[in-house]
This record gives structure tokens, C-alpha cells and sequence, in this order.
């Protein structure tokens, strides 16, 4: 299907224009949502996905569109997309992160949530998202997903090793982000603000450079729990070509977090010194040469502190 169709206005979302009772806050004004949902070869799923953003959208009295960005599908999930009410438009770079991206610049809501249109997401709850981020007690809020998953839902090597190293990595990085399921693709936030992060990832990394930048910019990032279900549909992700690239990702835009574990062998190294000058206050006989410790032990922990606090 050409891009120019994929720009029609058919299936523009109703909420959109719907009449809702709001309540009030404090701006005086709800703001709109834009349910940003990436997509390729979603078939399967698209639908369902979008009618539960749209009831999700209504159950929280909220009004806004589901916009669809497609990645090059060739399976009619477009159609079935602009059947079932959503914006659609299309994304020619290749990658979760170029399509989401190409979403945030396209929103028409003041807020945006993202998400996937596998199924594995409950937008029908997408409300306790995006409440906290209208009522200015959060700008970033993510959906984890840990303590809803199961094997069923996320391998073993995902949950326990994968996510938890680089959320680790991630929080070492950002520092006070207090932030367990770093990789969850649920999230909401200003429009404004999403699109002034710049962010430059064209893949799944994309999740871990929208932590950093929301980090460096001092915006306020929590989560909450949610449910996570079994997948719709052949998952893109590749374990190891997008790990490494998050992890690639993350040193290069916190390059301090290569001095952790050098920072770390340097302090054993400075402390078991200082545990060897009280034993020996005078010294070591290194042949003809007497060699204190008590000397070089602070050095090391001064360095690798500086290392660690980095």
C-alpha cells in the first residue's frame, strides 16, 4: 500500500472528537492521548490491540487516537489497522525504536503512551499510566513487567539474566532511578517532552537510551506493575544482537560505567594493602628493597573511589 494511503484520514480514532465527561484537574483541562503502537506483520494481534487502547481510553475517561506506525508489514496489518479505527502511517528505517520514534513526532496527543501491538500489554488499564504523569507526580512511567510474568510470557534468559543485568547497568548510569524492568515497552509521557529527548536508537534499544536522556535531563522516572501476557504472533527480538546493543548503547552514553569493575579490583586490591600494613606496620623485604604498603593502599582506594563514584 502506498505511503500517501497510509496517510488517510479514514479510521481516525471517534474518541477523538468524542464529548466525554472529564474530570476536572488541576490545569482546568485533560489533556489528549496518543496510544503509539509500532507494528510489523502484526496480523494477528492489531485489532484486539486496538480496540483495547481505544476501551482503555474511554474506561479512563480520557480522549485521543491510537496511532499505528508501520514498519514495512506485508501481512494486511494495515488494513486491518485502519479498519479498526487507527491512524496509520508508515516508517520506512527498519527497527522498533525508528517506528516509535516516527510515532512521538507524529502524535497529536499532549501525552503518549507506547506500546506494543503483540497483545502482550493491557491497554484496557493504560489509565493508571498516564494518570500520574497528568497529575505532574511523575514525567516518565513505565509498566513492569516482572512481577506479572511467568515462563509462559518471558523466557528464562530474559527475566532473570537479561533485563536485570542491564537494568542494573541502567540504574548505575542513572543515578536515583530506583527502576527494576528497564526494558518494558509501556510507557507514558509528555509529548513535549518525549520528542525533546532527541533520541537517535533505531532499535530496542531505544528503551535503555530513553531511561539515560530522561535521566540527564532530570525528568522523574517510576513504574508500576502490571500484568504481562504470552505473545501474539513471532516475537522480532533477537536475545544476543539486541543485548549487545543495548549494552553498546548504554557504555556509550554513560562511559563511566567502564570503570565499575576495574574501580572495584582497584579497592580489593587498596583494602587487602591496608589489611597488610596492620600487620605489618614496617614493611615488606622485596630483596635488597623494603617495601611499605601502608603508602600505596590509600592511593588505590582514593582512585578507586573516584572510579566508582564516576
Amino acid at each position: 500500500m502506498p505511503p500517501a494511503k497510509l496517510e488517510a484520514e479514514r479510521g481516525v480514532n471517534e474518541s477523538m472528537s468524542a464529548s466525554n465527561e472529564l474530570t476536572a484537574r488541576a490545569s482546568g483541562r485533560v489533556p489528549t492521548v496518543t496510544v503509539v503502537l509500532p507494528c510489523l506483520d502484526e496480523a494477528s494481534s492489531i485489532v484486539a490491540c486496538i480496540e483495547e487502547a481505544r476501551y482503555g481510553l474511554e474506561r479512563s475517561q480520557l480522549t485521543g487516537e491510537v496511532l499505528v506506525v508501520d514498519n514495512g508489514s506485508t501481512d494486511g496489518s494495515v488494513d486491518l489497522a485502519l479498519a479498526a479505527g487507527a491512524r496509520v502511517i508508515s516508517e520506512a528505517v527498519t527497527g522498533v525504536g525508528s517506528a516509535l520514534r516516527t510515532g512521538f513526532r507524529e502524535a497529536r496527543g499532549d501525552l503518549i503512551v507506547m506500546a506494543d501491538a503483540d497483545g502482550t500489554y493491557d491497554l484496557s488499564r493504560l489509565g493508571e499510566l498516564v494518570t500520574p504523569v497528568i497529575d505532574d507526580e511523575v514525567d516518565l512511567m513505565l509498566g513492569a513487567r516482572l512481577d506479572g510474568s511467568n515462563r509462559g510470557t518471558m523466557p528464562f534468559l530474559h527475566r532473570f539474566i537479561g533485563t536485570p543485568v542491564l537494568s542494573f547497568l541502567l540504574r548505575r548510569a542513572c543515578r536515583g532511578m530506583d527502576i527494576r524492568d528497564s526494558q518494558s515497552g509501556y510507557r507514558a509521557m509528555n509529548a513535549e517532552k518525549a520528542r525533546a529527548l532527541d533520541l537517535k536508537a533505531t532499535g530496542f534499544e531505544m528503551t535503555s537510551e530513553m531511561l539515560i536522556r530522561s535521566s540527564q535531563e532530570g525528568l522523574r522516572i517510576r513504574e508500576k506493575s502490571i500484568t504481562y501476557r504470552p505473545r501474539v504472533g513471532k516475537s522480532k527480538l533477537n536475545t544476543v544482537v539486541d543485548g549487545w546493543r543495548h549494552l553498546q548503547l548504554i557504555l556509550l552514553l554513560a562511559p563511566q560505567l567502564l570503570l565499575f569493575w576495574p574501580g572495584l579490583s582497584i579497592l580489593g586490591a587498596g583494602l587487602v594493602l591496608s589489611v597488610l600494613s596492620l600487620q605489618s606496620p614496617g614493611g615488606f623485604d622485596l630483596g635488597p628493597l623494603r617495601w611499605q604498603p601502608i603508602f600505596f593502599a590509600p592511593i588505590l582506594i582514593v582512585l578507586a573511589a573516584r572510579a566508582l563514584v564516576a
